[in-house]
This record gives structure tokens, C-alpha cells and sequence, in this order.
């Protein structure tokens, strides 16, 4: 068995027991589409270091109010979405396209296509999204955490996955299916890119 293939078999395994934990928390419905996603997310999960550049926000669809995003070692974006349930695709430089259907599996909400999704490793710090709208840069140094704010003024920003020299950011903007701003327009959704450096 190669190398990609055991970290493949890896992520799966990794990604079911996330899906059965979940599973439980969500009353079996969201299980199943989780298990489904994982199950084709687990082909092909990676840091994306050698995937071509993309630089424009991919747009994903009205009113899909996305949860989470993580992406594949070619820079596909995966995006679960908080109310539609289901999963898009986007390819490098391509539309986004439905990979899971909404509602598949009994499904309503797709939550946490990948991990710990407000957090992700970044060379030796980590990337984190605070949903004040700051992606963050945080170092631990023995028992100090120094942090660095990338990029602020996102929308309600819940998820963050890394491709290349790219942070892309989904901007779950939920205040206006669950807070607040209920009932008001939350306008496009879209993954937005967010340039790094190490």
C-alpha cells in the first residue's frame, strides 16, 4: 500500500469516527450525510501545497448559508452548507456544482466537512477564523499563544481551509437564518481567498 494510500485510509477512518460521534449529537439524520461526505472527501484530503492558484471568491449558492469548507490536494473546495444540507464542489478555476445533494441520506444540515473547522494547521502555527470576522495566525511558544490577525472584516466567518499559499474562507453570515438579522437579506454567499505567508 503507497504512502497517499494509507493517509487516505487514514482520513477515512478518521473522518467515519468523526461522522459516528456526530452522528449520535445529531440524532442519525445528519450521520448519514456525513458518512457520505466523508467517505468522498476522505479520496482525496491534503494542505493542497502543490494545487494551482486560484485568487477569485468562489461563489456557492443564494441563501445556502455555508457551515464548513475543506479542500482536496488539487484545491477543490468542498463547502457544507447549515440550512440546505448537501454538499458543493468547486474545482480550481471552475463553477461550483452539487457533489451531495440536500437532503440526501434524510439529511438537513451538512456540519463539519472536515474537522476542526474553525482551526487548521499552518507550518508550526495554526489557522484560526473567529466569528467576530478575523482570521487569525496564532504560534504557541511554550505557554504563550502569540496571535496575528491575516485578515479582518469577514462576514460571520465559521470555517477555513488551506491550499497552497491560500487561506479560503467560508463566511457563514448564520446571524440571518438564527440571530439577529433574521429575516434579512444576507445577499451572495461566497468562499473567499485569503493570501498567506509562513
Amino acid at each position: 500500500m503507497s504512502r497517499d494510500e494509507r493517509t487516505s485510509q487514514n482520513n477515512f477512518r478518521l473522518l467515519a469516527n468523526v461522522a459516528l460521534a456526530q452522528g449520535d449529537l445529531l440524532k442519525n439524520r445528519c450521520a448519514r450525510a456525513l458518512g457520505i461526505a466523508g467517505l468522498a472527501l476522505a479520496l482525496g484530503l491534503g494542505s493542497g501545497a502543490g494545487a494551482r492558484a486560484q485568487t477569485a471568491p468562489v461563489s456557492v449558492p443564494d441563501k445556502s448559508f455555508p457551515e464548513s469548507v475543506t479542500s482536496t490536494k488539487d484545491g477543490t473546495l468542498y463547502v457544507g452548507s447549515f440550512n440546505l444540507g448537501g454538499v458543493v464542489k468547486a474545482t480550481p478555476g471552475g463553477k461550483a456544482e452539487q457533489f451531495i445533494k440536500p437532503a440526501a441520506g434524510d439529511s438537513r444540515s451538512t456540519l463539519g466537512v472536515n474537522h476542526a473547522d474553525a482551526m487548521r494547521s499552518f507550518g508550526d502555527s495554526l489557522l484560526l477564523i473567529e466569528g467576530n470576522g478575523k482570521l487569525d495566525k496564532v504560534t504557541i511558544k511554550g505557554d504563550e499563544a502569540q496571535i496575528e490577525t491575516i485578515k479582518d472584516g469577514l462576514t460571520e466567518p465559521v470555517s477555513v481551509t488551506q491550499v497552497g499559499n491560500t487561506a479560503w474562507v467560508a463566511e457563514g453570515k448564520l446571524s440571518y437564518i438564527i440571530g439577529d438579522n433574521k429575516e434579512k437579506d444576507p445577499g451572495p454567499f461566497t468562499i473567499k481567498p485569503v493570501p498567506l505567508s509562513q
